[in-house]
């Protein structure tokens, strides 16, 4: 697989919300290459990357991790898309884009808001577990 399909199918696991950069993928398979649990051939213009032997252990020793994130992937979607996690994201984004222009009073009144909504949503998981 081409580290343009990884970066697709890793896309997938979150519904699109998440696609990581080349310029995660691209050193991230550089280093499993460093490691040999991935191999690389050139096809035309596109590197293809293999997963070896030694990688197959790897990931059959963490295969727990692994289901642990695919977890956490399904648990962001639903976030989204039950929850309006979009929003958020959104709105936090704009806040750390903005920040530098915030005056003291907006900054104390977004510090209370979240510390506010961080303590509603503690309330409603209290005793879920987690």
């Amino acid at each position: 697989m081409h580290g343009y399909s990884i970066m697709q199918e890793v896309s997938k696991l979150f519904d699109g919300k998440y696609v990581p950069s080349p310029g995660v993928v691209y050193p991230t398979l550089q280093l499993l290459e460093d490691m040999g649990l991935v191999e690389s051939r050139t096809e035309g213009r596109r590197k293809v990357y293999v997963i070896t032997e030694e990688g197959v252990r790897e990931l059959e020793k963490n295969i727990h991790v692994v289901r642990e994130l695919l977890h956490y992937a399904r648990e962001i979607r639903t976030f989204f898309e039950e929850l309006g996690g979009a929003e958020l994201v959104r709105a936090i984004s704009n806040l750390i884009k903005n920040f530098s222009k915030l005056d003291e009073d907006r900054k104390r009144r977004i510090r209370k808001a979240l510390e506010s909504l961080a303590k509603v949503i503690n309330e409603i998981l209290e005793g879920i577990g987690g």
